[in-house]
C-alpha cells in the first residue's frame, strides 16, 4: 500500500521548503520509511532541488528526486513480496504433488522453468537494494534466497529418491 500512497504526492506551489514551514508543522520524506521533522535549522539543507511535492493531508513534503527514488524502491518492495508468495506457492504445489505421487515430467519441467525466473527476480531486488545503499534489505533478501536454495536442494533430493524404484 505504500507504493500506491506515494502517488498521492502532488506538486507544491512553493519551491523553498523553508517557506512551506512558515505555514505549518512539516515532515520531509528522505526515504521510503524515513521522515525528518522540518525546522528552521534544517529546512534549507533537506531539499536541494525543486520542484517540491507533498501530501497536504499528511503534512509531508519531499523533492522530485527523492520521490522518484522512493517510488522505485516501493515498487521493488512490492514485486519482491509478490515474488516470494509465488515461490512459496510453487514449492507448495511441488510438495503436494510429490506426496500424492502425481509429480509428472511436464509439471517438473514447468516448475523448473518458473523457479529460475522467480529467483532471478528476487536476486535482482536484492542487488537493487544493495546498489541503492540499503545494506540491511540487501542482506536480508540474500539470506532468504540462500535459505530457499537449501530448501530447493532438499526438495530435488526428495524427488530423486521417490523417483527411484523401491524394492
Amino acid at each position: 500500500m505504500k507504493c500506491l500512497g506515494l502517488y498521492q504526492f502532488s506538486a507544491l506551489p512553493a519551491t523553498d521548503l523553508c517557506l512551506l514551514l512558515a505555514d505549518r508543522a512539516l515532515s520531509f520524506m528522505v526515504d521510503l520509511d524515513e521522515f525528518v521533522t522540518v525546522n528552521g535549522n534544517n529546512c534549507a539543507s533537506l531539499s536541494t532541488s525543486s520542484p517540491l511535492f507533498g501530501i497536504d493531508t499528511a503534512a509531508v513534503a519531499t523533492d522530485a528526486s527523492i520521490l522518484a527514488a522512493t517510488i522505485r524502491l516501493a515498487w521493488v518492495d512490492m514485486i519482491n513480496s509478490a515474488t516470494w508468495l509465488l515461490v512459496v506457492l510453487v514449492l507448495e504445489i511441488d510438495v503436494r504433488l510429490q506426496l500424492k505421487g502425481q509429480l509428472k515430467c511436464s509439471l517438473v519441467s514447468i516448475s523448473k522453468l518458473i523457479k529460475p525466473v522467480l529467483y532471478t527476480t528476487l536476486l535482482g531486488a536484492a542487488v537493487y537494494w544493495g546498489l541503492a545503499g540499503n545494506f540491511v534489505d540487501f542482506w536480508d533478501a540474500f539470506l532468504w534466497i540462500v535459505a530457499f536454495v537449501f530448501i530447493e536442494m532438499n526438495v530435488f533430493e526428495w524427488q530423486a529418491e521417490t523417483a527411484q524404484p523401491q524394492f
